[in-house]
Formats: C-alpha cells, sequence, structure tokens
C-alpha cells in the first residue's frame, strides 16, 4: 500500500505530497459501484478516474454520474501528461523559497492536491465510427478487409495511418499526440510539436531542460482545406494551381489598389 505521503525533494521537503498509490488504495470505498459490463454500448474496460483540479471545478465539485467512453491510447497520453506536470511542479517548489509567496502557495496547492471526485470511464480500443470502409463507402467491416482491397489504394487510407503519430488505426483529429507527444518521439506531417505551456514550436531544445511538456498541433490547409495531413506552404495542390493562401491574396491586393480620388467641395 505504502506510506499516505512521499516527502517533496529537498530543500522543500518540510512539504508532504499524497501518495497516489495511496490514496487509490485509501478511497475505494468512495467509488460508486461500477457500471453494469452488459449494459455498455461500446465493450471496453472500466476505470474509475479521479479529477483533477480543473475538473473537479467544471464538475461543481460532484462524481459525474453514468459512463463515459474515451479511446485507451488518448487517456493514457493525457495521464502521462498530468503525471508529467505534477513532477514538474514537484521540482519547481524545491526551487522555490517561502518569500516569495505567491508562487509558494500556488505550487504547495498544486503538489498537495488530493482527488475528492471522479467518473467511471470505459476504455476502448476503437469508437464504432472507425468500422467504416473507405473504399466501398459502407459499414460492417474495415478498410483493410475490403473484398474491393486490390492493393491499388493507397496505404494511408486502407490502414488508418495517421499523419501525427504515423501510427495506424486512428486519424490525426483522435491521435493521442494532441495530449502529449513522448520525448524525443518524431511528429509528423499533419501536427507540429509545441510546448504546451509556452507553444514555443518545435519545444525545447535544450537536452538538459526536462521541464516541459510536447503536445501536437494539429495542421490545418487554408489552401485545400485538408486538416491534419500538411500546413498551407507544403499542400501540394499549391504549386501551379494559382491558389494563394488568404494573407497573400490581402497583400496583392492592397498593392493593386487604385487610391480614391479626394472629392473637393
Amino acid at each position: 500500500m505504502g506510506e499516505p505521503f512521499v516527502a517533496c525533494p529537498p530543500p522543500c521537503n518540510v512539504i508532504q505530497i499524497p501518495n497516489p498509490e495511496f490514496i487509490q488504495s485509501q478511497d475505494q470505498e468512495q467509488i460508486p459501484p461500477p457500471p453494469n459490463e452488459d449494459e455498455l454500448a461500446i465493450p471496453g474496460r472500466l476505470h474509475w478516474h479521479w479529477f483533477d483540479e480543473e475538473e473537479e471545478h467544471l464538475m461543481g465539485g460532484e462524481d459525474l454520474p453514468g459512463v463515459s467512453y474515451v479511446l485507451e491510447d488518448s487517456y493514457e497520453a493525457q495521464m502521462a501528461a498530468r503525471e508529467k506536470t505534477s513532477k514538474i511542479m514537484a521540482q519547481r517548489l524545491a526551487r522555490t523559497s517561502p518569500e516569495d509567496k505567491e508562487n509558494w502557495d500556488y505550487l504547495v496547492s498544486r503538489v498537495s492536491w488530493k482527488p475528492k471526485h471522479g467518473q467511471w470511464l470505459c476504455l476502448v480500443k476503437e469508437l464504432p465510427n472507425c468500422v467504416y470502409c473507405r473504399i466501398c463507402k459502407t459499414s460492417g467491416h474495415k478498410t483493410q478487409d475490403c473484398p474491393d482491397n486490390d492493393g491499388s489504394h493507397d496505404p494511408a487510407l486502407v490502414y488508418m495511418i495517421c499523419a501525427i503519430c504515423s501510427r495506424r488505426g486512428h486519424w490525426g483529429n483522435t491521435c493521442p499526440y494532441q495530449y502529449y507527444v513522448p520525448r524525443n518521439a518524431a511528429v509528423g506531417p499533419g501536427g507540429r510539436l509545441v510546448c504546451r505551456c509556452c507553444e514555443k514550436e518545435g519545444g525545447h531544445s535544450d537536452p538538459d531542460d526536462d521541464e516541459w511538456i510536447g503536445v501536437a498541433f494539429v495542421n490545418d490547409c487554408g489552401t485545400c482545406g485538408a486538416v491534419g495531413k500538411h500546413r498551407s506552404e507544403d499542400c501540394p495542390k499549391k504549386e501551379g494551381t494559382g491558389k494563394i493562401d488568404r494573407k497573400t491574396a490581402l497583400r496583392k491586393k492592397k498593392q493593386t489598389s487604385v487610391p480614391r480620388k479626394k472629392k473637393h467641395g
């Protein structure tokens, strides 16, 4: 079970941070009974989720009834980001002096947060709308299982290859990299790596700087309207089509506009 509290790193080891494992074991009696698995709309793994501070505020300080269906990969990415955030806060608290009252109080409140409410989640591998064939445009089977799949189709279309993380099984709009990009992981052409805190593109290159969390912003193309595939400047339709982005169009319009003559009274 472990100890109920773990010490914050020195020099602030007077602060006691609740041990998540202890909380999980002690608060079992506070968790409402799980939903009946036979009544689940989508088969999956039931999991009790504790709210963080922001969720606690949004939910009005009470458990959320019923069950919510969440993609398992996305949920694990969100929890990895939450764990990394707690670690960063503890590291910053260790370097903060109590005399810096504003930052001290904020960091203490973050690292000593103990969850009080939550909700039941059903973690699923894929959502029902993913079982759809993009070749024959029907439901009931996956694209890779389509009898009309003769090998001539784009593999990204057939195997649902994400343009952000390059993995199979989802599109960019449900990619877990939107919540957390593991350190040194490559982001594909469908997105761009940024720091979640300061939104610095590419994150922080200093190998000794571990106090940032990488997320992927989905690329939108203003030329062809594609989402999660490429940027406007990288659009294959841009060259030779006469299409230009909105900023360029406005600049050209300003350059070619004829100034109006002033009316004399």
